[in-house]
């Protein structure tokens, strides 16, 4: 709209139950704009504390340099017609033109119909239709037709000296079209994670999804479960035939993506020791690197011989040519380290980065530190994505060793006040947060830093034993690895089926003295799992179970493990 010329511009926005700056609607001279680009935000809008209306300007002075006439301000959402009718000045004839079907086999029927202003001259259809005001009633009319090809109608109505059209394409006898087929939330997941599926199609009677859940007809998107990586299929079906498209959904168990013990003692790289080949390298941004400490250590119990000393100048660890790809977009998350800071809070430097990884854009970066900038706790643990963030209420920054941690599970509306935090194992009440959607930018990330942030906000002190896992860890997990054990991740790790025995053998990781309850499943649906057993007590880190009794010819029967 910067070209020198006149343009009407005019936004709508209505509150659909899940208030969002997406479901804005932009028109340009009375026209509804293709969106070219959009960052999601919940809408909340403060007009308590905000400024006065501002015209011609706003919150950071980028002041229009032109003409501005005719402003109006509207506390309902004006539908696409009287926002035309004030764009041109021009009285709307033709409001709507539809089909009943637009897709239709050949010799097949299809209405359409209209709506119009009722006090127009004359309404014509071409293509050897005609004159439809006597099928026209108080604006309102409908006709059936039989096209024996593919076929565009226009329709066209004049009232004084205006004339307006629209036209109308009824195709026969073709397959249906697959306009898009994508993954909507994380292309890969943990084993047993879930995922969005979200699709267009024209000119189908019927769609199928397969793998489950089958039957799609009516809906666009889907949340799929997988257990290993999946290819699903859909398929549009109509008269004429059919069409398809597929997306694979990537599917890792949860584990350890990374863990540096610090045990070399030694040099200046430290090798990741969850089997996964990372390499952190010592980067000196005006410092000298850090300083290994045999002396200086947290208490694990299970020991440490070494700890690495960071000056809070330049000091930091880069795990170079490595972004977590694995925690992109909503992906479950654990992050954790052992800590100890030079200073002493409210007088240390509390901004200091334990963890940092992904994009400097709004919602895309993921950040563990310290901080002192927001809420009532200098120096609290702090996650921040770009544009919000969750703080403790412990104090970390105080010379002491503290064991911190964070969990981050993806619940279908994924936000930064979903985060968990932990010091010293105790799972934290927030002092402090501001909300903002998760959609961690890998892609376009920074390489992995320990010790330091995008802001160069350097760690002051030691840090220990670092990890990060893809899924969200248990609170006696994260009790575990805090002592220096493995944190096994909660999964089935065997299953065995009899035929002969008509039984299910299942083993999974367990936790000594926790309860489990085992459910089943015909076709993985929401409402199809029935509790087996509610409460099987922990046989220790590993317990199993056999479900027996299973029908002879029985082709497909899905279990699940739960924590009681």
């Amino acid at each position: 709209v910067i070209d020198n010329t006149w343009h009407h511009v005019a936004m709508t926005w209505e509150d659909d139950g899940t208030p969002n700056v997406t479901d804005v609607l932009l028109y340009v001279d009375g026209v509804l704009e293709t969106i070219s680009a959009s960052l999601d935000e919940v809408i909340h809008t403060d007009t308590v504390n905000g400024i006065d209306l501002s015209i011609s300007d706003d919150h950071s002075q980028r002041e229009w340099n032109g003409w501005l006439d005719d402003l109006r301000i509207y506390d309902e959402v004006l539908s696409p017609d009287e926002i035309l009718e004030l764009a041109t000045g021009t009285p709307v004839l033709l409001s709507s033109f539809t089909a009943d079907d637009e897709s239709i086999p050949a010799g097949g029927a299809v209405t359409l119909s209209w709506e119009v202003d009722p006090a127009i001259d004359t309404l014509v259809i071409d293509n050897g239709v005609g004159d439809v005001t006597p099928f026209t009633t108080d604006g309102s009319g409908s006709i059936e037709l039989m096209p024996v090809g593919t076929t565009t109608y226009t329709l066209t109505a004049t009232l004084g000296g205006d004339m307006q059209n629209s036209a109308l394409t009824i195709h026969v006898g073709e397959v249906p079209t697959i306009s898009s087929f994508e993954i909507t939330g994380p292309d890969t997941i943990t084993s047993g994670g879930s995922t969005t599926l979200e699709w267009s199609t024209f000119g189908a009677d019927s769609l199928s999804l397969t793998p489950i859940p089958g039957d799609v007809t009516g809906e666009t998107t889907v949340v799929v479960s997988a257990t290993d990586t999946t290819v699903y299929t859909l398929t549009a079906t109509n008269a004429t035939g059919s069409s398809m498209a597929q997306v694979t959904v990537s599917v890792v168990l949860p584990g350890l993506l990374a863990h540096f013990d610090f045990e070399e003692g030694a040099g200046t790289t430290t090798t990741d020791v969850s089997g996964n080949g990372l390499v952190g390298n010592f980067d000196s941004v005006g410092g000298t690197g850090p300083v290994w400490d045999t002396a200086d250590l947290p208490p694990l119990l299970a020991g440490t011989s070494a700890a690495l000393e960071f000056d809070g100048i330049g000091d930091r660890i880069v795990v170079t040519g490595y972004k977590v790809p694995e925690l992109s977009g909503t992906t479950s998350r654990t992050l954790m380290a052992w800590v100890k800071s030079r200073g002493v809070s409210p007088n240390g430097a509390e901004n200091m980065g334990i963890l940092a990884f992904g994009q400097d854009q709004l919602g895309d970066k993921w950040i563990f530190r310290a901080e002192n900038g927001n809420g009532p706790v200098p120096g609290g643990l702090r996650v921040e994505v770009n544009g919000g963030y969750i703080v403790s209420t412990t104090n970390i920054v105080d010379a002491t060793w503290h064991h911190v941690a964070m969990t981050f599970e993806d619940d279908g509306t994924p936000d930064v006040e979903d985060i968990l935090l932990y010091v010293d194992g105790q799972l934290e009440t927030p002092s402090v947060s501001l909300a903002q959607v998760i959609h961690t930018d890998t892609t376009n990330g920074i390489d992995l830093r320990i010790g330091d942030d995008h802001s160069n906000r350097k760690w002051d002190g030691w840090i220990d034993d670092v990890r990060v896992y893809n899924y969200a860890l248990t609170p006696e997990e994260i009790e575990e690895a805090r002592l220096g054990g493995a944190a096994v991740p909660f999964q089935i790790t065997s299953i065995v089926y009899d035929g002969e025995a008509g039984s299910v053998t299942l083993t999974w990781n367990s936790i000594p003295g926790r309860n489990y309850a085992i459910d089943i499943s015909e076709d993985l649906t929401t409402n199809s799992w029935t509790e087996v057993v509610d409460s099987w007590q922990a046989e220790g880190t590993e317990s199993t179970y056999t479900h027996t009794g299973i029908a002879p010819g029985t082709t497909r029967l899905f279990h699940r493990v739960r924590t009681e």
